[in-house]
């Protein structure tokens, strides 16, 4: 049990360093995409998928970026 639970948090915080990570990145870009692939390996794959634009489209972002 104490093995289970040694795991768990260490795999949650590699997923929480790699969302952080991947969030800085996207706050740069302005894009952020995810996506969640189920199978079962020799039947059946499906894929899940989100793309999420950061970009603001108004005026004053645009002046912001101007000056």
């Amino acid at each position: 049990m104490k093995q289970l639970i040694k795991f768990l948090n260490r795999t949650s915080r590699d997923v929480l360093s790699n969302v952080k990570k991947r969030l800085t990145k996207a706050k740069h870009s302005g894009q952020l995409s995810i996506s969640l692939s189920v199978g079962i390996p020799p039947f059946v794959s499906v894929r899940f998928g989100y793309i999420l634009n950061l970009k603001a489209d108004n005026e004053n972002a645009q002046k912001a970026q101007a000056n």
